[in-house]
């Protein structure tokens, strides 16, 4: 399992590890509501997940210009790093939702 996560393009391998590192902030969030040290966790991650998976769609797209053969494959990089994008949105609405309504979710 691991040699083949670690065959997949680094683009793809960014997107897991964001996707489950967010994941279990999101989960860790709900049994230790009232830790700040958790939501300021939280932040500084989504920063540095912004940043890096940022960096890393700026580099798809000008490797989709520079290497018209493979911008199929490209594309699906992008693709499969952009999911990542409405699950954390998705994760801020709950989140949002449960600290503006005071209720457990």
């Amino acid at each position: 399992m691991e040699k083949d996560f670690l065959k997949l393009p680094l683009s793809t391998q960014m997107a897991i590890v964001s996707f489950g590192i967010g994941s279990l902030l999101f989960v860790l969030y709900f049994p230790f509501k009232e830790s700040d040290n958790l939501i300021k966790i939280g932040i500084i991650y989504v920063v540095i997940a912004l940043v890096a998976n940022g960096l890393m769609l700026i580099k798809l797209i000008y490797d989709c210009f520079v290497l018209p053969v493979e911008r199929l494959n490209i594309i699906k990089q992008i693709l499969i790093l952009l999911i990542n994008v409405p699950i954390s949105f998705s994760y801020f609405i709950v989140i949002l939702y449960t600290v503006l309504s005071n209720q457990p979710f």
